[in-house]
């Protein structure tokens, strides 16, 4: 035989309750030709337990034989949700309503992972998180925290562009989408989230490759050239300064410079140069 569920209405028990409460005691009042209270009173007072019933019980609810709760309604001033229960009674679904917006939010039964999709005045798209163990620094000591960290997140906030990430601690251990000026941007990190690699256009709109170093200061750049449409290589020292430089010059002439620039390299001349120059096609 299958299962029997019960569906419960709350609120219509309720109104019902209080409504007779309400009746006889206006009926009594009159059969003793005393009134306590106006029947205007007497309704708002039967609001006021009405509303105080809805703050803390489910405005319907779906339960089991054993009477485990199975789905809820609830409502309130500002906030209208609903829950579903798995078997053990832990809500694991939930979704919520109110005026920034909406979510659907399900989670694990011991609530250590977590997906949440909805829109509000913070953030819009899928979030994924996990429970786990970070280390913070607060009034100069260093302890352990147990939070719920990130580990997906599409979608963006208010006034930011889209994008899909991969956080870490810093910053985003993977991430691709549209950077703040509007281009495409590929950006990978350490498993910290301190960043590492770029792959991103420019506001000139021309393509780049940047390596970095654990500080965030850019060590190489691979793409084109700001002054012509042909490809560049930048080296820099730890402080991120230009100490060389591979390229073209006016797609003739191929250019290797060792920064501060110097005299140019001459062959046989025993004298240091800091560049050279070779050419391909040179008139003879």
């Amino acid at each position: 035989m299958k299962p029997v569920r019960k569906l419960i209405a709350y609120s219509v028990a309720n109104v019902a309750l209080l409504s007779a409460t309400w009746f006889v005691t206006v009926v009594n009042s009159r059969d003793n030709t005393s009134f306590a209270k106006s029947e205007s009173e007497e309704l708002s007072h039967l609001e006021r337990q009405l509303n105080n019933v809805q703050l803390h019980a489910p405005l319907f609810a779906v339960v089991d034989q054993q009477g485990k709760p199975i789905f809820e309604v609830h409502a309130t001033e500002f906030l209208n949700w609903a829950q579903v229960f798995s078997p053990q009674g832990q809500d694991v679904a939930s979704m919520t309503a109110n005026a920034d917006g909406g979510y659907f939010l399900v989670r694990s039964e011991d609530g250590s992972t977590k997906a949440r999709l909805g829109i509000d005045q913070a953030w819009a798209g899928l979030r994924i998180s996990e429970r786990g163990t970070q280390t913070v620094t607060e009034k100069g000591a260093t302890h352990d925290v147990i939070r719920d960290l990130p580990r997906i997140e599409l979608g963006g906030t208010e006034g930011s562009n889209y994008s899909l990430k991969f956080p870490g601690f810093i910053g985003p251990i993977a991430g691709i989408g549209e950077a703040k000026a509007g281009n495409g941007a590929l950006v990978i990190g350490d498993s910290k989230g301190t960043k590492r690699v770029a792959m991103f256009t420019g506001d000139d709109g021309k393509g780049l490759i940047a390596i970095y170093n654990e500080k965030g200061t850019p060590l190489g750049v691979l793409g084109e050239a700001p002054g012509n449409a042909s490809g560049e290589l930048v080296l820099a020292d730890a402080n991120g300064e230009p100490r060389v430089k591979m390229g073209t010059n006016g797609n003739r002439y191929g250019v290797v410079m060792a920064l501060p620039q110097g005299l140019p390299y001459v062959p046989k001349s025993g004298l240091p140069g800091s560049y050279m120059f070779g050419c391909a096609s040179c008139p003879r």
